[in-house]
């Protein structure tokens, strides 16, 4: 498939990152599938789009619906002349028996957790002026807006969203308090196109905010995520201010593209409807916790089709506070793309041995490349699915035996750029070893086709 990003603001171009990459984590440079030469790029489909979910202008209609618990169940229906309901400060404050039950871990149902967490969801509105190049190549400039989602983080007024929702965005305005009806001014703290997180801040202290009640997110921890465990998801789609819809874990250690060549890695599959709009949004757990941020959703028909992408809060908690502390986050890069053994590749190949990660292909002048690794070479017969072959085996790295792809992305994941790490490898079946000063990851990847 051809992964399409689009974004409110400045239009993202369209991407085609490869799916051999992955983020792993902050790793981003080896693929899960088969380590192929020159990187497959395999897909479900031509019809298939991955979207991001910023919107710009217009209103349309969308409704709350809650299917969590079987008592109470009730579908509410936005009206679609953009006038919509939202509860007053004092009916947005909560109970001591919310506020009990999330201690204690009890599950709270969707209206607690809509109680609870929705005073800390704003709208972003994001305005670029972007120069293009005209009839008679004269240059003009053009404007262009777009609206997102976000929430409040601490009392400091940083605010997380994606990044393609304030990507080159000339100013920002965020809207909070009671039906979103406060604007103020916000500014961008830094991006980090690699997992598609951004960090916005607001003046706590505007005037604008005096009477507002600002409430501020937890972090839930999304590693205890389980497949079909609830979800509620908050933001604005189509304009329609702190929609709440609900839904489960539908899959996890999902990837799906970022604004890189690199994919975003253990991703969040959920089947709670999102939409154009709610891109930045949070996704909750059951106790108001947030566990992703919204950021894609895989369509067919280019609407929601029950399929839906959220970054774990894991990574996203990580790259706020870096942004925070940075304005920017670095990762650091081996520069090698591969897969691990199976039963399949010892016997097609007559591999000496039955784990390890081979190596398809190592970018140019990459760390791994400087270390002297090399990849494999296209199989014969012009089969583009098939295995490279001929690649370095890694067997250890940093002195941990790998026995998966995903064991080398969070080993790499946990260094940073400068770090040095012993690889021990086979080569025309001999052991040898080598030390890999690892680098700070680019946003392209070089091709060695």
């Amino acid at each position: 498939m051809n992964p399409i990003m689009t974004e409110p603001a400045a239009s993202v171009p369209t991407v085609d990152p490869a799916p051999e990459t992955t983020s792993g984590g902050r790793a981003g440079d080896v693929f899960t599938t088969s380590p192929r030469g020159g990187g497959g790029r395999g897909g479900l489909g031509r019809a298939l789009l991955m979207v991001a979910l910023g919107f710009a202008g217009g209103v349309g209609g969308a409704a709350s619906y809650d299917s969590w618990h079987d008592d109470g169940a009730s579908t509410s229906n936005a009206p679609s002349n953009g006038a919509v309901f939202q509860p007053t400060n004092d009916e947005t404050n909560g109970s001591d028996s919310d506020e009990q039950a999330v201690e204690n871990g009890d599950a709270l149902t969707p209206r607690e957790v809509y109680t609870k967490v929705s005073p800390a969801v704003v709208h972003i509105d994001a305005r670029v002026v972007k120069t293009e190049t005209g009839f008679f190549g004269l240059e003009q400039e053009q404007e262009t807006e777009g609206t997102g989602s976000g929430f409040l983080i601490d009392d400091d007024g940083h605010i997380v969203t994606n990044a393609h929702v304030v990507a080159d965005a000339k100013e920002l305005t965020v809207a909070l308090g009671t039906g979103n009806k406060v604007r103020v001014p916000a500014k961008l703290i830094g991006t980090d196109p690699s997992a598609d997180i951004a960090v916005i801040q607001i003046d706590t202290k505007a005037k604008e905010l005096d009477g507002v009640e600002l409430a501020a997110v937890s972090y839930g921890d999304s590693s205890k995520l389980q497949v079909g465990d609830p979800v509620v998801a908050i933001g604005n789609p189509f304009g329609l201010d702190r929609t709440l819809t609900t839904g489960v874990v539908s899959a996890l250690q999902r990837e799906i593209p970022s604004l890189t060549d690199f994919q975003i890695s253990d991703v969040i599959q959920t089947d709670a409807a999102v939409n154009p709009g709610n891109s930045g949004g949070p996704l909750l757990d059951s106790q108001g916790r947030v566990i992703g941020v919204n950021s894609q959703i895989q369509t067919r028909s280019g609407g929601f089709d029950g399929i839906a992408f959220a970054v774990p809060s894991s990574r996203v908690e990580a790259v706020a506070k870096d942004l925070i502390k940075d304005g920017e986050v670095h990762y650091a890069w081996l520069g090698v793309a591969g897969g691990e053994i199976t039963p399949e590749l010892v016997k097609d190949q007559d591999l000496p041995v039955d784990q390890g990660v081979l190596l398809g292909e190592v970018s140019d002048g990459s760390p791994a490349d400087e270390a002297g690794l090399k990849g494999g070479s296209e199989a014969q017969g012009g089969d583009d699915d098939a295995p490279a072959e001929g690649g370095d085996i890694i067997l250890s790295f940093d002195g941990t035996k790998l026995t998966t792809m995903r064991e080398l992305a969070d080993i790499v994941d946990s260094k940073d750029p400068g770090d040095k790490v012993k690889v021990e490898y086979l080569r025309d079946g001999k052991r040898r070893m080598t030390t890999v000063t690892l680098g700070e990851r680019p946003s392209k990847i070089t091709n060695n086709e």
